[in-house]
């Protein structure tokens, strides 16, 4: 019997226990009508950076019973491993990829991605290492899905000393990745990694373009990790001038769309909230000081460890850089070779071409939102607008921290958006 293997990554600071929801949700409300004992992934909370390139190893499920699905539950970048960057993570999870390709060699014939958060992002640039492999030859790519990803990268506006601010903190806090979440990096002659991702000329977007359905899942409120715009490759939110109407009431009361004509409707604070607020303005002196310590010095640490295993990174492949081009990084060679392996990259191509290149590093953080959100359009997606009235809504979509009651939204993934065939 032929396999189809679903392949989930978390997002920063997450582990793999944050996906089983969704694992779940498909396991018992897939559509499938083919019998097969499923199978997932131990998520061992593996600490060492040396353990975290080995693959996961498969085993059997007693209780949930699946068709001819194979799921795939990244643990190769937990935690604070999630600092290294979208591409670090991407060519870890990548490992265990081809190691489960390897072990039911010749019998997945189907391949689906499904991320959260950060995750999404990874998985965007695992796609193209996997085309550049010729992969997709063979196996064909099913569903791409995301929810709450930040595909426009997390950066504030700025035009405001609170959105410099934020800028500042992510890229010096959340050291590489924040610095490719900030479009602040220079991954290949210049040019941040999430344009590289949205370029059609490369792999990246070549690969995404080969999966039979893509859909992405974005919070319309109470996201403030990933804000809408970002989440459904958006220009503006029309959640902010019409009334958001539920699709079905009843099964799925967090899915919705925009009203064509009723403006939002204005929120009135309950009195539940309006104690609760009244006792954190009352204890913010002792308990916000306390907590920006604890963090500052959390964050901190983490952040020096990821600088730390950021700089033995790029000795352990500096050879590489020496042998080819000695003025571009290691990150850019790799890249180069991964892509013209697969596609002979177009030499002509506008975005990389040195000029391009170089206007568009130059461009405004606007300007380049709004190039990501044309060239990212261009394929069709199904978005899907989620409407969470919990303050934390970034982890309760995925029924983390008080999303318990938000299981309709899975349910709704399961059912009515993942395709098994």
């Amino acid at each position: 019997m032929s396999l189809h293997l679903v392949v989930l990554h978390h997002g920063l600071w997450g582990n793999p226990n944050h996906m089983d929801p969704i694992i779940n949700a498909i396991r018992k409300h897939s559509s499938s009508t083919d019998v097969l004992p499923g199978n997932a992934i131990n998520s061992p909370k593996s600490k060492e950076p040396e353990a975290l390139s080995k693959p996961s190893e498969v085993a059997e499920s007693d209780p949930l019973k699946a068709s001819d699905l194979v799921f795939l539950n990244i643990d190769s970048s937990v935690g604070m491993y999630t600092y290294d960057g979208i591409d670090v993570c991407g060519d870890r999870g990548l490992v265990s990829v081809m190691a489960v390709l390897e072990q039911h060699e010749g019998r997945i014939d189907r391949i689906s991605f499904i991320g959260y958060s950060l995750g999404g992002l990874i998985n965007r640039y695992m796609i193209g290492k996997l085309y550049s492999t010729k992969i997709f030859d063979k196996v064909r790519p099913v569903n791409f899905i995301t929810l709450a990803t930040p595909h426009l990268g997390t950066s504030h506006p700025q035009s405001s000393i609170m959105g410099r601010g934020f800028n500042y903190f992510q890229q010096v806090v959340l050291v590489r990745v924040g610095q490719q979440l900030s479009l602040a990096d220079k991954f290949l002659n210049g040019i941040p990694l999430l344009l590289l991702l949205s370029d059609p000329s490369l792999c990246f977007f070549k690969a995404l373009a080969l999966f039979q359905k893509r859909s992405v899942f974005s919070n319309i409120r109470n996201d403030l990790t990933v804000r809408y715009t970002t989440a459904a490759i958006a220009s503006s939110n029309p959640f902010r001038r019409f009334k958001p109407i539920k699709v079905d009431p009843k099964q799925y009361p967090a899915i919705v769309q925009p009203s064509e004509t009723d403006p939002p409707e204005k929120e009135t604070w309950k009195w539940s909230e309006i104690r609760i607020l009244s006792v954190f303005v009352v204890l913010s002196p002792i308990i916000v000081p306390i907590w920006l310590i604890i963090l500052s010095i959390s964050l901190s640490v983490l952040s020096i460890k990821a600088r730390i295993r950021k700089k033995h990174f790029v000795e352990d492949v500096q050879w590489i850089s020496s042998e080819h081009d000695s003025t571009q990084s290691s990150e850019a060679i790799e890249l180069q070779h991964a892509c013209s392996e697969a596609d002979k990259a177009q030499p002509n191509s506008e975005l990389l071409s040195t000029h391009t290149a170089h206007e568009l590093a130059e461009l405004s953080l606007k300007k380049k939102r709004e190039w990501m959100v044309h060239t990212l359009n261009t394929l069709v997606w199904e978005k899907v607008n989620v409407c969470i009235y919990f303050n934390n809504a970034h982890a309760a979509i995925v029924m983390r921290r008080g999303g318990v009651h938000n299981e309709h939204i899975l349910i709704y993934l399961a059912k009515q958006v993942f395709v098994t065939k």
